[in-house]
């Protein structure tokens, strides 16, 4: 095992971790990244990004973690792909001891949690075998990315919050026939979101209401 000193560990690299990351490398703060994934968290999967100051014609989820990507390469920002298992607080020396699943040990006086939200899974029969197969996703990059061309595909997204609609939007450009299933009537989306899928027509995007999903096969 080796082990490495930071004065600041961060983890998660999504758009609030690597903000903070890179605030700190300019005040020459050793600091160092820890991200099992890649680099942009969910922010990924946008299909578009409104509400972040600087682009006033929005940016595409894809287009902004390039960016990100640059000014990471830019401030020289280590980044340590690994998963982090443990995390202790060691009095005697006054500093954090960050383990990983690759039993590599860092240590670093401190610590910010950038760890973000992840997509809430459906627990229902059936799930966990669709997943394995590779036929249910939680993130379109990942369905775009290993699940093949999407175009034509019927495409089920469940939910309808801000994310389902987005996802729908996002994969539709992609060529997708996508049909967004939500066990309620009224959706949480913000309403710009709601009247694009709908301007996009039902034989892009079809919305069904009241659909509890009860097993998947």
């Amino acid at each position: 095992m080796t082990e490495r000193k930071y004065q600041v560990g961060v983890i998660g690299a999504g758009p609030a971790g690597v903000a903070a990351a890179i605030q700190l490398q300019r005040t020459k703060i050793k600091t160092a990244i820890f991200e099992k994934e890649e680099i942009g968290g969910l922010a990924r999967n946008a299909n578009q990004i409104e509400n972040y100051l600087g682009f006033p014609e929005g940016i595409t989820g894809r287009k902004f973690v390039e960016r990100m990507k640059q000014q990471v390469e830019k401030w020289e920002l280590p980044i340590i792909r690994e998963e982090v298992t443990n995390i202790d607080w060691k009095e005697k020396e006054e500093e954090f001891q960050i383990k990983t699943i690759a039993e590599e040990k860092y240590f670093c006086q401190y610590l910010l949690l950038a760890t973000g939200t992840e997509p809430k899974k459906i627990t229902v029969p059936g799930e966990e075998e669709l997943v394995q197969e590779q036929l249910l996703f939680y993130e379109p990059i990942k369905l775009l990315e290993k699940g093949g061309p999407i175009k034509e595909k019927k495409i089920a997204i469940i939910g309808g919050g801000d994310a389902a609609f987005d996802y729908a939007l996002n994969l539709e450009k992609k060529g997708g026939k996508i049909t967004i299933y939500h066990r309620k009537e009224e959706f949480r989306c913000l309403p710009v979101l709601l009247e694009r899928v709908k301007k996009r027509g039902r034989e892009k995007i079809t919305i069904q209401t009241k659909k509890e999903v009860k097993q998947l096969t």
